[in-house]
């Protein structure tokens, strides 16, 4: 037999992930394979936001045969926004990967044999991000300077301001597209709004990054086929996956408008999940599919709202028939607004004006926005429906009417859905924002000064901790500029517990027999190999059937593999006095992923007499201690996903100290 090696090898043990602020370290295993003693020299060196600790980053030895020698690198994090600058990349085919830590190891002393390897290592914030923003209309001649209480209690190098400035109605597309873009989450809505940008060229000035064609496509085809994986077999979609156990009807009738815009920009869309698609959404205007409907309180409005929007998709394609639109219109009544526009759009495509000159009418009307399970808003329908309208070139006053109002409500809100962020922006992109006159700014953002002259909207993304000297905007055109500040910063120590809308969450780590970890003076102490059981309470004052739950985790953990044969399994441990095999079988879970810097929920909880049984809901994982150092223990986050005013955060202990077993 023969057998081929490396005459030297090197491996890298380093954690899955860290954040800005923690301390650990890496351990370098250096082998020789060569079949004789060697001198070799190793030199160890990182580059990004991270600084090495210890003298002996270069060294000179000799490492017998076969024998293997481990280095062990103590460093710390700095921030992950440490590198100021413009996040954008024009010349590259992905965008610039901010926190990125590299690790390099050199060995040199063996003849025609020298090693240089990398180890890539991401770095993010250990707290919630925060995000404030600050706006005004400048007549010419005024300035607008950005609140320096809003620069007070952040950590400097994670300050990341953007400054948006226009000449039209102000939606703050900016910001809505970039934090789409970056997205973590994926059920069906957010895969579709996360992927739905791609289909318009974003290089217009409404995004701080740049992207080129090749990843464009890129993230175009990786979204649609997220899409696909979520399709039944019946044509309609699930929300997570293709075995959920409800449909999804007014998001199968979402990825079929998808589908069609997709295709009518040139993108290509494969045509039996389409066909799929469209088949089932004719099942549902004739009243076929209609069970296992998701939660809605008004469950009639709900069946109307997502049959309107898929005749407006099949009308899309002429598949739309005019004696089903026409019966669907004969029931409307307190209809919302959205669904009367959607079947508006099916019947003038379909060829009665008539018909959709009166629902487009009855859509007019004051209404008293209400959520019916659709996922809207009232940003959410105003920024469609004006949409809608803008694409078909139908009534331009009252498309500029709903656009005030989306500009008004935005001004109240500092935390958007997905499904607003996407609208506010398709808005956007339907009006052009363009009006062929030029105007002219000064633009300051911490050191950076500018002059600005253009002719619609205008973005500027600028990281660093320059930016505490703040920023400021001088219009120096004709007419009004309307102007904006988002300010994002990560907080120098973990907030506190806070909650608002009725909910709250709470977390508690224990040992495996289900008893409290001892917290002293700010730090929980662990070993490696240490399991650890994390118990994560949510309470809502209501029913909520949209709740997300994630609990980041400190560096130092990583999550228990349940499927694992020696995994220590839920069900062997109690908690208060039950099973925690009977906690979950409590637990109302519709989704959950166990990635490598967090654990993630999807579930429903409060009580409702016709819903929901209890306003309690607990959940479990385990995770296992693995890496020495110190780690920030991140806050835990549960937001209604289509409500995301509705949102807690918990506590944080402090600190995880992990360490080496005396005998190791």
């Amino acid at each position: 037999d023969i057998t081929v090696a490396a005459p030297m090898v090197t491996q890298l043990s380093l954690p899955r992930f860290i954040a800005s602020g923690d301390h650990s370290m890496v351990a370098l295993d250096v082998t020789n394979l060569s079949g004789a003693t060697q001198e070799i020299t190793i030199a160890f060196s990182a580059t990004g936001p991270v600084q090495l600790h210890g003298k002996a980053l270069t060294q000179t030895l000799s490492l017998k045969d076969k024998e293997k020698r481990t280095f062990s690198y103590p460093f710390s994090v700095g921030s992950a926004l440490a590198n100021k600058g413009v996040l954008s990349n024009k010349d590259d085919a992905s965008p610039v990967e901010d926190g990125r830590i590299e690790f390099n190891a050199k060995v040199t002393g063996i003849a025609d044999y020298p090693i240089d390897r990398r180890w890539g290592l991401v770095s993010r914030q250990p707290y919630p991000v925060s995000t404030h923003t600050q706006s005004e209309a400048l007549a010419s001649g005024e300035t607008i300077t950005l609140n320096p209480a809003l620069l007070e209690s952040v950590q400097p190098e994670s300050l990341k301001i953007a400054a948006g400035i226009s000449n039209t109605v102000p939606l703050d597309v900016h910001r809505h597209l970039n934090n789409l873009l970056h997205y973590p989450y994926g059920c069906l809505e957010q895969t579709i709004s996360s992927t739905y940008p791609w289909l318009y060229a974003l290089d217009t000035g409404t995004s701080s990054e740049t992207f080129s064609p090749a990843y464009r496509q890129t993230a175009l085809s990786a979204g649609i086929e997220r899409i696909a994986k979520k399709q039944k077999s019946n044509g309609g979609f699930g929300m997570w996956s293709a075995t959920d156990e409800y449909e999804q009807h007014w998001l199968t009738a979402y990825a079929g408008h998808f589908m069609s815009d997709a295709m009518d920009a040139g993108v290509s869309v494969d045509a039996g999940m389409l066909e799929r698609t469209l088949k089932r959404l004719q099942d549902y205007t004739r009243g076929r599919g209609n069970l296992r409907e998701r939660w809605s309180p008004e469950p009639d409005q709900y069946r109307f709202a997502y049959q309107a929007y898929a005749h407006y998709v099949l009308a899309r394609h002429n598949r739309a028939t005019l004696a089903d639109i026409r019966q669907l219109a004969q029931s409307v009544g307190d209809t919302p607004s959205l669904s009367l526009v959607h079947l508006a759009m099916a019947a003038k495509l379909q060829g009665d004006k008539g018909l959709a000159n009166q629902l487009l009418a009855q859509a007019k009307k004051e209404e008293s926005w209400r959520y019916i399970g659709n996922y809207g808003s009232d940003i959410r329908d105003k920024a469609q429906q004006a949409r809608l309208l803008a694409e078909q070139n139908l009534d331009g006053g009252y498309v500029q009417t709903l656009t005030r109002s989306v500009s008004t409500e935005l001004k109240k809100r500092r935390y958007l859905s997905t499904q607003e962020q996407v609208s506010v922006f398709q808005l956007s992109n339907a009006l052009n924002n363009k009006t062929g006159k030029l105007w002219q700014a000064d633009l300051r953002l911490g050191d950076e000064i500018r002059t600005v002259r253009h002719d619609g909207a205008f973005y500027l993304t600028r990281t660093g901790d320059d930016l505490l000297k703040g920023a400021s905007i001088t219009n120096h055109s004709d007419g009004v500029l309307y102007t904006d500040f988002s300010v994002q910063s990560s907080p120098k120590t973990a907030p506190p517990a806070s909650s608002q809308g009725g909910v709250t969450v709470s977390r508690r780590f224990m040992d495996v027999q289900g008893q409290p970890l001892p917290v002293r003076n700010g730090k929980i102490e662990l070993q490696t190999g240490d399991r650890v059981l994390v118990s994560l309470v949510v309470q809502s004052d209501q029913f909520r059937s949209d709740l997300l739950l994630v609990d980041l985790l400190p560096a130092g953990l990583e999550l228990e593999n349940q499927n694992l044969g020696d995994s220590l399994k839920l069900n062997e441990i109690n908690v208060d006095g039950r099973s925690l095999e009977a906690w979950v079988k409590d637990a109302d879970i519709q989704h959950q992923e166990y990635r490598d810097d967090r654990f993630v929920t999807a579930l429903t909880s409060g009580k409702d007499g016709r819903w929901g049984d209890d306003e309690t809901t607990q959940i479990f994982y385990l995770a296992r201690a693995v890496t020495p150092g110190r780690y920030q223990i991140p806050n835990t986050l549960v937001e209604d996903m289509y409500n995301p005013e509705v949102r807690a955060i918990s506590d944080s202990p402090g600190l995880l100290v992990v360490s080496q077993p005396d005998d190791q």
